[in-house]
C-alpha cells in the first residue's frame, strides 16, 4: 500500500461561492496519526467524513472509519447539503477514544479499539422539533378556567 497524502486545503471543495472549510489538524496518538480523509477512494459515500489512521513511523495507511453521512436538510435552514468536514480532532474523554467535531457542530466520539463510532451531540436537534425529547421541558402553563 502507497504512503498516505497529508490533507491540504487543495483537496478541499472550495469555490468562489464558498471559502474551503477549515481542515481539522491531524493528532498524533500512540504512534498513529489521525486524520480526515479526502482521498476520494472508490465505494465511499460522495460528501461522508471519514477519519484515517496512518502509522507515524511508515506512512502507512492503516484504516478508513466513515464518521458520518452527508446530511440533507430541509429548504430554510441554515444548512446546505454538501461534503462534511472535522473541523477538530483531538483526545477524547477516555482512553483510547478521539473527540471529532464537524462543521455544523455535531460531535462524535470513536472508540479507537472497537472502531465504534457514537454521535454524542447534535445542534439540528434542537432545530427539528420532532426530534427533540421535550419530555425533560416543563408542561406549558393550564389554560384559564372558563368565564361563568
Amino acid at each position: 500500500m502507497p504512503s498516505y497524502k497529508k490533507l491540504t486545503p487543495e483537496h478541499t471543495m472550495a469555490s468562489t461561492s464558498r471559502p474551503a472549510p477549515k481542515i481539522a489538524a491531524p493528532i498524533d496518538y500512540d504512534g498513529i496519526r489521525y486524520q480526515q480523509d479526502q482521498e476520494g477512494t472508490p465505494g465511499k459515500a460522495f460528501g461522508a467524513a471519514y477519519l484515517a489512521a496512518i502509522d507515524v513511523a511508515s506512512g502507512k495507511l492503516l484504516w478508513i472509519l466513515k464518521i458520518a453521512d452527508a446530511i440533507h436538510y430541509p429548504p430554510g435552514s441554515p444548512w446546505e447539503f454538501g461534503p462534511i468536514y472535522l473541523e477538530k480532532i483531538e483526545t477524547g474523554p477516555a482512553i483510547d477514544t478521539l473527540a471529532l467535531t464537524t462543521q455544523h457542530g455535531r460531535r462524535y466520539v470513536v472508540d479507537l479499539q472497537t472502531r465504534q463510532v457514537k454521535l454524542v451531540h447534535d445542534p439540528a436537534d434542537f432545530m427539528e422539533p420532532d426530534k427533540h425529547d421535550w419530555s425533560a421541558s416543563p408542561p406549558p402553563p393550564a389554560p384559564p378556567p372558563p368565564k361563568p
